[in-house]
């Protein structure tokens, strides 16, 4: 159940940023890529061993509302 949800915030949050990024793809995706390797390695720093789904998450929803402020 907590895995679906993730999954529908994860898709709800990547529908709403990649209005904004039209036309930059290989934007997007050093976006994602910086937030995977950066949540990745705060875990490692942390000692989390395992999949770091829900800080993912956040960083994508960070990324969403610094473009949408309102």
């Amino acid at each position: 159940m907590n895995f679906l949800f993730g999954m529908m915030m994860i898709y709800y949050t990547l529908n709403s940023v990649e209005k904004y990024f039209e036309n930059k793809e290989a934007d997007m995706t050093v976006m994602l890529g910086f937030n995977a390797i950066a949540v990745m390695l705060v875990g490692w720093l942390a000692g989390e061993h395992m999949v770091l789904h829900s800080p993912y998450i956040f960083s994508l929803m960070y990324v969403w509302c610094k473009l949408v402020p309102d």
